[in-house]
């Protein structure tokens, strides 16, 4: 237990040095933080981060971005499903399973394109696009 006290005292010590060191170092060196946030934001154009400030448009396209993710991976599951029940033959049992993975692979599918298209339109008829 002593030791884990004196390795946090000693790293507690090392990062108060380095704040000690770099306390006076200015930030910018230009016209404060706001000219800072738009060198920043000019460096940041065509890099493919968002750089909305509006959080709900930003949370509606991670929505989006996750949404067609799910699509992709259920019309993966689709593919895998149909494959299991062409190889599956003689044995019925393989094939049920497959028949069932099959139904509820589309309605996943559906549900996901129904919550894209949802999306899509809050996003458009909001935010215009």
């Amino acid at each position: 237990m002593k030791k884990i006290f004196l390795a946090f005292g000693i790293f507690a010590l090392m990062v108060g040095g380095i704040g000690a060191v770099h306390a006076g170092a200015p930030v910018f060196d230009g016209g404060g933080a706001d000219d800072g946030l738009k060198r920043v934001d000019e460096s940041l154009e065509g890099s493919g981060i968002i750089r909305n400030n509006n959080l709900i448009k930003v949370i509606l396209a991670w929505v989006r971005v996750a949404l067609a993710l799910m699509g992709t991976i259920a019309f993966v599951a689709f593919v895998w499903a149909g494959f299991l029940y062409v190889t599956s033959f003689a044995n019925e049992e393989n094939a049920e399973k497959a028949k069932k993975v099959l139904i509820w692979t589309a309605i996943g599918i559906i549900v996901i394109l129904l919550a894209y298209t949802f999306t899509s339109a809050l996003i458009n008829a909001n935010f215009g696009g």
